[in-house]
């Protein structure tokens, strides 16, 4: 069995934030601001935009999809639900008439798309440090997967992990998300003629894969467990050729700030893994702390101080993750109330009831018929 290392960010947050922390907070409070909860940023989503001005791709259809209007693209950290930038890609693949879409589009994404994120990574002093950023920040661009970086014999492993239905075992999403963070680590580094040394899809080959070849190289595999990709981590100690030390610790600043602001102070790299891990486990029963702590490479007693210190426990973590998943498949009609009871580890349908009904005041059945609207 190969040994694994856990990489993780730091969490030496700057002092500096700590009065913004408390503004933010009050304004969220407020309603002023959009959770980060199943979103994405209005500057990942003009991504879209972008690539379908520039390829003569009708835009008010995938405009339509996304409830958007072009006025309402100024404010690029604006927010939208995942499920909705994911159906304006869906619409602007379906009208480009372009079988290697995701490739292309994934191509075309640069740094302004992610906002003070892209700037922060630009300014970094050496690729290892966008591992960090990847994990703590990933969330403040688009909370649709959570992101884990592993140590492994091969080099360097990186898992996604969908966190919403519409992006399990979504071709089109894997596609394009390898093809832009791939061609982003591309521009930042310089490094034009470096591959993964593998990437990992969960869904089916495609009839024809040159440009995915092009793109990401000649080890690609489908049908696999887990979506992710293994890395040379020699790259790691590279240069990058714009780095600004100054510029780094001032742009962070104000990334943290837009975390907290935005509801995502708690999106802390250990949290999305315990998280990560709880999600993945469900279905087979519900996993317990020494299982996770094993997961990932801690003493049971580590985790929960750990996450102690984090103002949280694995009984609130589990917990929570129950009712965020059961809130998300309960609103995709075609899985009944039953299947998602099981999906989140309940032996029992009544289990399953009285949970959700201590979560939202309203039995499973009554929640989804008041999102029928009937």
């Amino acid at each position: 069995m190969q040994e694994t290392t856990k990489i993780t960010s730091p969490q030496n947050l700057a002092e500096e934030t700590e009065l913004a922390a408390g503004k933010a907070r009050a304004s969220l409070n407020a309603g002023e601001n959009t959770p980060i909860y199943h979103t994405s940023t209005i500057g990942l989503f003009r991504g879209i935009i972008d690539y379908c001005r520039q390829n003569n791709i009708e835009m008010a259809p995938v405009l339509a999809e996304a409830g958007l209007t072009e006025d309402e693209l100024q404010n690029i950290d604006n927010r939208i639900p995942i499920a909705k930038h994911q159906a304006a890609l869906a619409k602007a693949y379906e009208l480009s008439n372009d079988p290697d879409f995701a490739m292309h589009y994934g191509e075309s994404v640069k740094p302004g798309h992610y906002g003070v994120v892209g700037l922060v990574a630009m300014s970094c002093e050496k690729a290892g440090e966008l591992l960090e950023l990847h994990i703590r920040y990933q969330s403040l661009v688009a909370d649709g997967v959570a992101v884990e970086y592993q140590k492994v014999k091969e080099g360097l492993a990186l898992s996604i992990h969908a966190k919403v239905p519409e992006l399990i075992d979504n071709r089109l999403h894997q596609e394009s998300t390898f093809a832009s963070w791939i061609s982003l680590a591309r521009w930042i580094t310089g490094l034009k003629d470096h591959y993964p040394l593998r990437a990992n899809f969960t869904t089916d080959k495609p009839e024809n894969t040159d440009e995915l070849h092009r793109v990401l190289g000649p080890n690609l595999y489908w049908n696999q467990p887990i979506c992710g990709a293994v890395f040379d981590s020699a790259l790691l100690e590279s240069p990058l050729p714009q780095a600004n030390p100054a510029l780094r610790k001032q742009l962070e600043s104000q990334v943290e700030q837009q975390l907290i602001a935005a509801g995502g102070a708690q999106f802390d790299p250990l949290l999305q893994q315990v998280q990560s891990h709880i999600s993945k486990s469900l279905a087979d029963g519900v996993p317990d702390i020494e299982q996770v702590a094993s997961a990932l490479n801690l003493s049971t007693r580590a985790l929960q101080r750990k996450l102690s210190d984090l103002d949280t426990s694995f009984s609130q973590m589990l917990d929570n993750t129950r009712k965020e998943l059961a809130l998300n498949y309960i609103r995709q009609a075609h899985i009944s109330l039953t299947e998602v009871a099981f999906l989140l580890g309940f032996s029992e349908q009544s289990a399953f009831n009285r949970a959700f009904k201590r979560w939202t005041e309203q039995s499973p059945s009554a929640y989804r018929k008041s999102l029928a609207g009937t």
